[in-house]
């Protein structure tokens, strides 16, 4: 995925990615540290992770705050509570400089709402990393101008009728 980002788009400022067991966001922390070992990018983005409120352990070590004390039932493909490779996540965050966002319902419905809008019918869990994104930039943690990988994997239509009905 970073080869195919990297393609595309050239570099990146940041790399913004749901944690669950941490396959994507290790995935891209991966192909980007290749990426700069082969010289193709001077230096790797920042990387910011994205956890489900009830399954933050990941993002409590970085000092994020609880957005509520419910636990997820909507991002229901990052409800780990405690992911296998949980030290290498917190290593590939803290490397880069990065740091780690809490996504709630409420917040992942709009985020829904917005990327349906605009084009995008994804899953819940994918909806998160735009959660992260607007959180980011309210933060000043990202710039206007930045630019930003925000991988939206996983489709929306095998829910599509749940998701019609988030937001009307």
């Amino acid at each position: 995925m970073a080869y195919e980002a990297y393609e595309q788009v050239g570099s990146v400022g940041h790399v913004i990615a749901p944690i669950g067991s941490g396959t994507i966001l290790l995935g891209l922390y991966k192909g980007y540290k290749e990426l700069v070992q082969l010289q193709a990018l001077e230096k790797l983005p920042k990387f910011i992770g994205v956890q489900a409120s009830g399954y933050s352990h990941i993002c409590g070590e970085f000092g994020a705050t609880l957005k509520g004390v419910a636990k997820s039932k909507l991002a229901d493909g990052i409800t780990e509570i405690d992911p296998p490779r949980r030290q290498q996540i917190v290593d590939a965050i803290r490397s880069t400089n990065g740091h780690c966002i809490i996504a709630n319902d409420d917040e992942i419905k709009g985020s829904l709402v917005k990327l349906r809008k605009l084009g995008f019918i994804v899953e819940p869990t994918s909806a998160v990393s735009y959660v992260a994104l607007i959180d980011s930039l309210k933060d000043g943690f990202i710039k206007p101008g930045d630019k930003v990988l925000l991988p939206l994997t996983g489709s929306g239509l095998k829910l599509i009728d749940e998701l019609i009905l988030i937001g009307e």
